[in-house]
């Protein structure tokens, strides 16, 4: 699956190509959500998303891993009244209240430790080691191809030593 990064609601063809990738898993896709505490990001997790992606057909599980109401407390918020043109205004309003918070306003490291966290309580942490070991070992076997590689290409635009032409 691909790490995507989503500013704002998806676009129609991120969603089908999501539907696309999901079409023969054996088990749902899991999407870790994190966005703002306000009209457009409570409606992209809780009701945008999972409906589009039904309806394309993905078998994908939204979950939101940030804000989450215990992520409020002692966070800098302001009215949801500045969000009155934001079309779910309303909608957020008779859920959620009058408050918002950006999630630009959770610690980075907060942030950082629940996404690890989440991600550590699925992944099969042998499996996630084996392709460590793996990709350690690709990465140490480019750095010494391209070291040959520079030093031989070195030596080519030597003079005395590159090719007759």
């Amino acid at each position: 699956m691909t790490f995507r990064v989503m500013h704002g609601y998806g676009s129609a063809t991120v969603v089908n190509n999501i539907a696309e990738e999901t079409a023969d898993l054996d088990n749902p896709l899991l999407a870790l959500y994190v966005g703002d505490w306000d009209p457009s990001g409570l409606h992209m997790s809780e009701v945008d998303l999972p409906q589009r992606l039904d309806r394309y057909g993905a078998s994908v599980d939204v979950e939101r891993l940030a804000l989450i109401k215990h992520h409020l407390s002692g966070l800098p918020s302001f009215e949801a009244i500045t969000k009155r043109k934001d079309a779910r205004y309303q909608w957020f309003v008779a859920r959620y209240g009058h408050r918002c918070w950006e999630l630009d306003a959770l610690s980075p490291v907060v942030l950082r430790e629940a996404v690890e966290k989440r991600i550590q309580s699925i992944i099969d942490v042998e499996y996630w080691a084996r392709c460590d070991r793996v990709e350690r070992a690709e990465r140490e076997s480019l750095r010494l191809y391209m070291a040959a590689w520079r030093r031989d290409d070195h030596e080519w635009l030597d003079p005395e030593v590159s090719p007759q032409i």
